[in-house]
């Protein structure tokens, strides 16, 4: 007998029995291989199984498959075979236990996956509807929030002005502080949620860095001078002048890296420079660094700095809602930039934003600045459209402190048809939020032949489909709240 004979028929011999049974189903003979079987017997007494199975009658061979037995406490899965044979029939019993034992452990594994899958498919449904719930609540209630702040920032901007002792300058100043403290927190809200759900729009144009770098230090000087400290900043001659990129989070994460470094600093200064680290025709690398000297950051903290509503805990008690350095890191990652660090304890830290993008193919040509105008300057004609009383009054008090501006104010869409159709005006602001009609329809209306600049105020997050529907009708959205100069340099943008 051949090697390959011999192993078939070891392998049968282990799994395969056979019985030979008379015409009535009596057992003649059996090897025995898988459970015992005695002679004289009738095959029905051993498993019901075999009832009725033996048929004088039919001539074709019968099989089973997939059969669980359990004969003499011997349990098998077997396929059954019945053939006619000279004296009556035989009975082949195969034993597949352990192929349908693994085809079982298959087919259960795949259950359980498919049950598992099911139930990741609900739990995202059910967390997504949660974070839906939460961003729309967020919305509504920054939403809510935005007139009352937008009202403090702007009058105690007036208060200010006018003629107040020192203890008034202070409680006014206070007033100032917190309200815009307010501001910051919605807007973190607004780009955690815009950020969460894709929805943060990144604009990609040509600007000077060197310009936002000087408003931003600027604007700050104020800020810093109030805790003593010097703010110096330095822009390399090296580094081109303009750049193509989002100058709105670009300015972003530079004042939460100030803010956070004025916030954590007593004494010394802050150092902001702004130098290229990769040139090569139009492609550049640069980097901005804030340099502190402030309280630093230690070795147990610094793994978790740019995690949200992450703050470090101090002896001395700074406010904050732990969101700044994430979103400066959120933001930088969407702009194909990154944040590092390095900071040592008691002496200070240091935070580089380094941005990959492009100069343009030429720097435009200055563009005129509005500044406040003399009795016999032109002044720019504005219509606003809003139909709260008090967000007019707060638009028409920041205006009218530039005295660059005559504002028309209409309350709804038929009071704007009948003024501008009356008059040519420079530009229009229209909040959102109408009675009957909203902002961007109504910017459709108004400007059906797209020569007319409109500023689009909201406090409402605007998806970036719609937006994109009628940006041949607007010029630029301006996120409230804002505060006086934003939405001074949003007019001069639309205008110029």
């Amino acid at each position: 007998m051949s090697t390959l004979s011999s192993l078939r028929a070891s392998y049968i011999k282990k799994n395969t029995q056979f019985i030979l049974v008379d015409v009535n189903g009596e057992i003649l003979d059996s090897d025995d291989i898988l459970f015992k079987c005695e002679t004289g017997c009738n095959i029905e007494e051993l498993h019901p199984i075999f009832i009725g199975l033996i048929d004088r009658e039919h001539i074709d061979d019968q099989n089973i498959s997939c059969v669980h037995l359990k004969i003499n406490k011997t349990e098998l899965i077997c396929d059954i075979l019945l053939k006619k044979s000279e004296t009556g029939f035989v009975i082949i019993v195969t034993d597949f236990s352990i192929h349908y034992n693994s085809f079982q452990s298959l087919a259960q594994s795949r259950n359980e996956t498919a049950i598992t899958s099911e139930l990741i498919y609900l739990k995202n449904n059910e967390l997504n509807e949660i974070r839906e719930f939460k961003n729309k609540f967020l919305e509504n209630f920054n939403h809510q929030l935005v007139s009352p702040v937008l009202s403090i920032l702007t009058f105690s901007d007036a208060l200010t002005k006018t003629k107040l002792t020192s203890e008034q300058k202070s409680y006014s100043s206070i007033i100032a502080t917190s309200a815009d403290m307010i501001k910051n927190m919605i807007n973190d809200t607004f780009d955690i949620a815009k950020i969460e759900t894709g929805n943060l729009e990144i604009i990609q144009k040509r600007f000077s860095l060197k310009k936002l770098m000087k408003d931003i230090v600027k604007s700050y000087e104020k800020k810093s001078k109030l805790k003593h400290l010097a703010i110096n900043s330095y822009y390399v001659d090296s580094m081109p002048d303009y750049i193509v990129s989002d100058k709105l989070r670009i300015g972003q994460i530079i004042n939460n890296l100030l803010d956070n470094a004025i916030k954590y600093t007593n004494s010394g200064e802050i150092i902001i420079k702004t130098e290229p680290v990769y040139k090569r025709a139009r492609k550049l690398t640069f980097t901005i660094k804030i340099i502190d000297t402030g309280i630093g950051i230690d070795t147990q903290h610094q793994d978790s700095i740019f995690d949200r509503f992450t703050r470090i805990k101090t002896n001395s008690n700074i406010q904050g809602n732990g969101l700044g350095l994430a979103i400066a890191k959120d933001l930088a990652k969407l702009l194909n930039g990154e944040i590092e660090f390095k900071s040592e304890l008691g002496v200070g830290s240091e935070f580089t934003f380094t941005l990959r993008t492009t100069t343009p193919l030429k720097s435009p040509n200055k563009a005129k600045i509005i500044h406040k105008t003399t009795e016999n300057t032109k002044k720019t004609e504005i219509l606003l459209i809003d139909n709260n009383t008090i967000s007019q009054l707060n638009i028409l008090k920041i205006l009218a402190n530039t005295k660059a501006f005559f504002v028309d104010i209409v309350s709804n869409a038929k009071e704007a048809e009948k003024s501008y159709s009356k008059k040519h005006y420079d530009l229009i602001l229209i909040n959102y939020k109408l009675d009957t009609i909203n902002g961007l329809e109504l910017s459709k209306v108004l400007n059906k032949d797209k020569t007319t600049n409109i500023l689009l105020l909201t406090s409402l997050k605007i998806k970036e489909s719609v937006l994109k529907q009628y940006s041949p009708y607007i010029n630029y959205v301006l996120q409230k709240p804002f505060d006086p100069q934003t939405l001074i340099d949003s007019i001069e943008m639309c205008i110029k």
